[in-house]
């Protein structure tokens, strides 16, 4: 019995596009390669042939050259022209490092990818095992989390988890921070004030930096929240760190930066309206091509995926 359905919404209604994209890539990756198409036939035979207007009205100075038309007035003449142009974003923004292709109109698996260790794959697995409600033994949640450590680390910056998936998780907040502020080579408050009495993580769940060799104030230091939430929580997951109180936090005299990470394929009209809040986005485009070593609960989560059938 499969768990994965013909739900564009699963993932949020400002993911969509994104969300049809990856049951596309799914369907590839389960032995079920169609056109684009017969894909817009089987939406149509499904009662999904018509698209709707997008979410967000996003002025020309916003738009910062990204790949697909904005706002709410474009309407494509169908899904494969507008899953056509996010493809085209996926190729161009990862390069060798997309692991699909385009032959006679069909996605095709390209030649040598290995599927089980490919972080493109891995986190488009996890994206839908989270949407589709799979009862893992280790949340995506929290696998995600480990990603994303994993990921930033390899990108260059040194980095540790204080949420739900860092090692001293069943610990109290301070302790969490301690130990993930010394793994990054900063030296955090151990009284940090002002705090929740029973704080957990702070409204955060991975810490950045980069060290001088001096050890003076004033490292380059990031703060972040890695979801795998619906679409409609990013930009509150967005704003919940508090960079003012974060610095305090570190004591290292000045406030760290802000970044929130997803799996998902964050669409460009959305991906504008949350860069407007000046703080960093970082989606499957860019953690992709950084991530290597599996992570605990990953191989749970391919067992789970091979066990579906393809949807579209």
């Amino acid at each position: 019995m499969t768990d994965i359905e013909l739900d564009f919404d699963v993932y949020g209604s400002e993911a969509r596009l994104s969300c049809l994209a990856d049951l596309y890539e799914a369907s590839t990756l389960l032995g079920r390669s169609i056109t684009l198409a017969q894909l817009d036939e089987t939406l149509a035979d499904n009662g999904l042939s018509s698209r709707r207007k997008g979410l967000f009205l996003i002025s020309n100075e916003a738009d910062f050259g990204l790949s697909t038309p904005l706002g709410e007035d474009f309407e494509p003449t169908s899904w494969s022209d507008s899953l056509r142009s996010m493809f085209r974003q996926r190729m161009k923004s990862l390069g060798p490092d997309y692991p699909f292709e385009f032959q006679r109109e069909r996605l095709r698996i390209k030649q040598g990818t290995d599927v089980a260790t490919d972080g493109y794959c891995r986190l488009l697995r996890l994206s839908l095992a989270h949407a589709f409600d799979s009862e893992l033994e280790v949340p995506p949640s929290v696998v995600f989390e480990l990603l994303v450590v994993s990921a930033m680390s390899k990108f260059g910056l040194p980095s540790a988890g204080v949420g739900t998936a860092a090692d001293h998780a069943s610990s109290d907040f301070i302790s969490a921070l301690q130990e993930a502020g010394s793994a990054v080579g900063l030296s955090p408050s151990d009284d940090p004030r002002p705090r929740r009495r029973y704080a957990k993580d702070g409204g955060v769940d991975v810490i950045s930096a980069l060290n001088w060799r001096d050890g003076r104030p004033g490292q380059f230091t990031w703060v972040a929240q890695a979801t795998v939430g619906k679409s409609g929580t990013w930009e509150k997951k967005l704003l919940e760190p508090n960079p003012k109180i974060w610095g305090k936090y570190l004591q290292n005299g000045i406030e760290p930066l802000v970044f929130l990470a997803v799996p998902h394929h964050i669409e460009d009209a959305h991906y504008s309206y949350l860069l407007e809040r000046e703080r960093y986005l970082v989606d499957r485009l860019r953690l992709a091509s950084h991530i290597t070593a599996l992570e605990d609960g990953e191989a749970e989560i391919e067992n789970w995926f091979g066990r579906q059938s393809a949807i579209v």
